[in-house]
């Protein structure tokens, strides 16, 4: 709960309340109006220091009030927006940097496995020029047979 400050109109930070009129001021406020007029600024009657109450307050924080508007609001918005926008930008670069090392990952393993295949099917025509140098007929539906007697050969 706000406390807003009869003369202001701004919330109490310090808030107390006046004996006389019994309205809400803030203390510093009242405080300067009574040392200089000596009266209460709402009834006009003769006021001291001591016509003064404070207020027990909790330390919650006060509400954003609808005529609280102007540069230090657009300010502390604008800072809010950055703090978001630079918190995004991280979490998303840090995705990046994972992606990235991702798919280097996965293009050394491609990488590999076509040398592999490479290299496999280079040492394949080897075992064939071998085999048919030997006689061996190579057809089609024997290649795997083949390859699989050679495999247990060597």
């Amino acid at each position: 709960m706000a406390f807003v400050c009869s003369l202001s109109g701004e919330i109490a930070q310090t808030p107390v309340v006046s004996l006389l009129s019994k309205n809400l001021f803030e203390s510093r406020i009242l405080e300067k109006y009574v040392e200089a007029n000596g009266k209460d600024p709402i009834t006009d009657e003769p006021m001291t220091l001591d016509d003064i109450i404070p207020i027990k307050t909790s330390t919650t924080v006060a509400p954003k009030l609808s005529y609280q508007s102007g540069i230090p609001v657009l300010l502390k918005t604008l800072q809010d927006e950055w703090d978001t926008f630079a918190l995004q930008n991280h979490i998303k670069s840090k995705k990046l940097n994972s992606i990235k090392k991702e798919l280097s990952l996965s293009l050394y393993q491609l990488d590999s496995a076509c040398r592999i295949i490479a290299r496999l099917l280079k040492e394949n025509d080897e075992l064939k020029q071998l085999l048919s140098q030997a006689g061996v007929d190579v057809s089609e539906g024997k290649e795997m047979e083949i390859v699989t007697t050679l495999l247990f050969i060597h």
